[in-house]
């Protein structure tokens, strides 16, 4: 079983507005298991979750400063935050750390999809982590990736399941990310889900180690992906063009 599991969506959507945080919510409230229990204007969502409260408060936020968040304070436990801004990449993030249980780790990754089908990430993922030192640091990083890095040096490995937007699809080239050995799907929305393997939720963390190695080599070419290899010396994939806002 995994340690954590991490949801990240960077999306170009205003989540500053009655729309933008209606599309949160809804993605949230799809399944029973998934609902918050706790809200907030800031991360440490201290109040009882309302949903129609939160959609007034965060759409007549002054300004882009406020990051509310969401908390589930029973199983399966979560911590969410995004960012409410208007007119700039925003970024949403899940984190379940506590007491995984296997049952719910496919619904886990249905929560993913329904945000990925709300907010349209530019970049999105979930990832399965394990806390193992040095083994795993290099497969459990692609999961920390926040806007600024990705922004300025494009995105790491893929993760467990990983979202790519209308954006990287132009850079990647839609015949390689479809054409690489993992499972793939086009959505909607024109972008990219690509699995590291079938089922990702039963898979082990040797198996998905080797997979994100494996397809990553093969989308290396693109030179979209940044490296990440040396703390504080990131450096952009040489074909890598940021996002516009």
């Amino acid at each position: 079983m995994p340690d954590a599991i991490c949801i990240t969506m960077i999306t170009s959507t205003n989540l500053r507005n009655t729309v933008g945080v209606t599309h949160i919510l809804n993605a949230f409230e799809k399944h029973p298991k998934t609902v918050p229990t706790h809200w907030g204007t800031d991360e440490r969502a201290r109040q009882p979750y309302n949903r129609e409260e939160m959609i007034s408060i965060v759409s007549d936020f002054p300004n882009d400063t406020n990051v509310p968040g969401l908390h589930r304070r029973k199983s399966p436990r979560y911590q969410a935050y995004f960012t409410a801004k208007q007119h700039d990449i925003n970024n949403l993030k899940i984190e379940y750390r506590s007491a995984i249980d296997e049952p719910n780790l496919p619904v886990l990754f249905a929560l993913g999809n329904a945000l990925a089908e709300h907010l349209h990430p530019v970049f999105g993922f979930v990832h399965s982590i394990w806390d193992l030192g040095e083994q795993s640091q290099k497969y459990s990083e692609a999961g920390i990736t926040n806007v600024r890095d990705f922004q300025e040096y494009g995105p790491q490995a893929p993760c467990t399941r990983t979202w790519f937007g209308p954006h990287l699809v132009d850079l990647i080239g839609r015949e390689v990310l479809l054409g690489c050995d993992a499972p793939t799907t086009e959505t909607a929305w024109g972008g990219i889900q690509l699995d590291l393997i079938d089922t990702p939720w039963e898979a082990d963390f040797a198996t998905l180690q080797q997979r994100q190695q494996q397809i990553l080599q093969q989308l290396l070419p693109s030179g979209v992906f940044g490296d990440y290899s040396q703390p504080f010396e990131y450096q952009p994939g040489p074909r890598w063009v940021p996002v516009s806002v």
